[in-house]
């Protein structure tokens, strides 16, 4: 045998549902009888700190190892050159980040410059004589005066040199952080 019952709904769920009805009207009616106002929101955006490098040859750094050279004493400490150049910041940066981009390293040492002659190289060296590799950066904080970067002719351990004029580049960036 099957009982079967009937459900009966509950007024109780009916008023309910009214009174939060009742409710959302009422608090909106509220929300639209107070005030209102304009709220403007403004700043500045600047660059913040920034440095100029100054070459000393026009706006290109140039280092001279002059023209008295011997292929029998590059050595890697004969010859070093100071980078000679100026920067000049504004904002007063904090710290400045430093690195040497140039051709692809030498052949017997990718982290120096390669030069036109193929057993000829130039290391870079940060201001306490410690080599700057190719495409490392080197932080300090900021003083008015620049680093003392140098440069120094290095030679393929056993090699013979050529004689003649040799030539690299390299590009300098300096970054303000």
């Amino acid at each position: 045998m099957h009982k079967f019952s009937k459900v009966v709904p509950r007024h109780g769920a009916l008023y309910s549902a009214l009174a939060v009805l009742g409710c959302t009207l009422l608090c909106a009616a509220a929300a639209e009888a107070g005030t209102t106002t304009t709220v403007s929101i403004s700043g500045t955006v600047f660059s913040g700190p920034a440095c100029v490098i100054n070459g000393n040859v026009g706006d290109h750094i140039e280092v001279h190892f002059g023209d008295t050279l011997r292929t029998d004493m590059i050595n890697g400490t004969n010859y070093r050159q100071n980078m000679n150049f100026g920067l000049n910041c504004t904002g007063n940066p904090s710290t400045l980040r430093f690195k040497f981009a140039g051709n692809p390293g030498a052949t017997f040492d990718p982290n120096v410059l390669a030069t036109n002659f193929t057993d000829l190289g130039v290391r870079l060296l940060k201001p306490d004589n410690t080599q700057l590799n190719l495409n490392e950066t080197f932080e300090m904080t900021y003083t008015a005066v620049a680093p003392n970067f140098m440069a120094v002719p290095v030679q393929n351990p056993g090699a013979i040199l050529p004689t003649g004029n040799f030539g690299t580049s390299a590009t300098l960036t300096v970054e303000v952080l």
